[in-house]
């Protein structure tokens, strides 16, 4: 639910980035529209802040919920790679954030000249969802913080007749405190290490970039998924239709074709009988007549 919210104001935030920017979407050619665009920029922040699981933040209570799910459930490991996945979407978020809206404009003159912030039916609609962003998670107070501040969890338990039971608790107030102050901390680190790296004038991405040699280069080309799909894939579907098309023109047009060729030539020389001279249809009688006669003679 919590998602509905925020996923929803972080898309359309991004429509009125590409509404303004004339249909960019390389973000490498942004940078410097917060001042042009403030109901975007702050409504996506908002939108950032919530899926980085920062409170009070509807994204906060629902990240919550799930980490302190998988840990009260004894599964440390799955804690882990949840709280590493918190990470990496606090991070990449405000990367998004740094570099589309903070720094300078890298785009053309020509874009520069057209920026405007969107009209009141995006804007209007982006004001809600960044509100909701904000107080759709309350419904749901995880049970720490619900028990210190007595508002009951109205949410938790309303699938229960349909879903499998789950652990309600993180092993007691105390523990699920550290489990949020420890959720909140990575968010935030996320979130600091992204405006660190992409503030104005910092060359740590391309630092990094050079440190990490070929693993750089593995990411960077998203392991070569796309290359590797194509060559094993994409080519085998290519060439199989290639040759059905070709089979398509040559047998399959070839006998329609041929049979319409067939037709045609047959209508030519039948057409030849009808001449509209009597004299010719006579003559045709009159062979047919003696061609009867023969016949009837010889049988």
């Amino acid at each position: 639910m919590t998602h509905a919210f925020f996923k929803a104001l972080l898309f359309l935030g991004s429509g009125s980035v590409m509404h303004a920017m004339g249909g960019e979407t390389d973000i490498r050619r942004m940078g410097g529209l917060r001042s042009r665009l403030p109901v975007t920029y702050w409504t996506f922040v908002t939108g950032a802040l919530a899926i980085s699981g920062i409170p009070p933040l509807a994204g906060f209570f629902s990240k919550d919920e799930i980490l302190a799910a998988a840990w009260g459930a004894g599964r440390p490991l799955l804690w882990a790679a949840g709280t590493a996945v918190s990470l990496c979407t606090a991070f990449y978020m405000f990367r998004l954030v740094m570099m589309v809206f903070h720094g300078d404009f890298r785009g053309s003159r020509e874009q520069e000249h057209h920026l405007h912030e969107s009209p009141r039916f995006m804007t209007v609609p982006l004001i809600a969802l960044a509100v909701l962003s904000i107080v759709g998670g309350w419904i749901g107070i995880p049970a720490a913080l619900g028990f210190l501040l007595g508002i009951p969890d109205v949410i938790e338990r309303w699938l229960e007749p349909v879903l499998e039971t789950v652990p309600a608790s993180a092993g007691g107030v105390p523990a699920a405190g550290l489990l949020i102050l420890a959720a909140t901390a990575v968010a935030a680190i996320g979130i600091g290490s992204a405006v660190a790296f992409y503030r104005a004038g910092s060359d740590a991405p391309q630092r990094v970039a050079r440190g990490a040699g070929p693993l750089y280069g593995l990411v960077a080309n998203r392991y070569w998924v796309d290359e590797l799909y194509d060559a094993t894939v994409l080519r085998a579907y290519y060439g199989g239709c290639a040759a059905f098309e070709a089979i398509d023109r040559t047998v399959i047009d070839g006998i329609v074709n041929g049979l319409g060729v067939l037709a045609q030539g047959a209508g030519q020389i039948v057409r030849l009988v009808q001449t509209g001279f009597v004299r010719n249809y006579a003559l045709l009688l009159l062979i047919g007549a003696v061609a009867l006669l023969w016949y009837l003679i010889s049988s």
